[in-house]
């Protein structure tokens, strides 16, 4: 298995795998490029160009105003139906060590995110936290019982 990360909206988010992660952040920069005259979608798309290289850094967002919670959920929903065209990324593509990202977990986390956005994600489930980018669905990653073990979305 890969390393893994976050992505988090307001105090809800879950963990993923870098590498799908790194392949979602490659569509969402091609979806934000294509909104003309937009200056937010510009800056989204330069920051998460930037955290591809770094994607274990995971992405959040916090406060957003109901535009950009909009336009947020337009590029995800963008990006989607363009990772579904893209099929399976080659090895090439990305610094994996497999020999390609397959879609299906490209789109499980694009649904994640996009459930955390138009907030229809479920609650963390008992003793643990949402594990999507898998390929086998909506996973649980144990975490310690301890509140100061505990990741809190809120505190990324």
């Amino acid at each position: 298995m890969g390393k893994t990360t976050t992505f988090s909206v307001d105090d809800q988010g879950f963990w993923l795998l870098d590498d799908a992660f790194e392949v979602w952040l490659c569509y969402l920069v091609d979806a934000a490029e294509r909104i003309e005259a937009d200056p937010w979608a510009a800056e989204l798309a330069e920051g998460w160009r930037s955290l591809r290289h770094c994607p274990h850094l995971g992405d959040f967002y916090r406060d957003l105003t109901d535009p950009q919670r909009r336009l947020l959920i337009a590029v995800c929903a963008d990006a989607r139906r363009h990772a579904v065209e893209g099929g399976d990324v080659p090895r090439d593509f990305t610094r994996t060590g497999k020999d390609h990202v397959e879609a299906v977990r490209v789109l499980e986390v694009a649904d994640g995110c996009l459930e955390l956005l138009s907030g229809t994600f479920p609650p963390d489930p008992p003793g643990g936290a949402w594990f999507l980018g898998t390929g086998g669905g909506w996973a649980v990653m144990p975490v310690s019982t301890s509140a100061l073990a505990r990741p809190r979305f809120a505190d990324f």
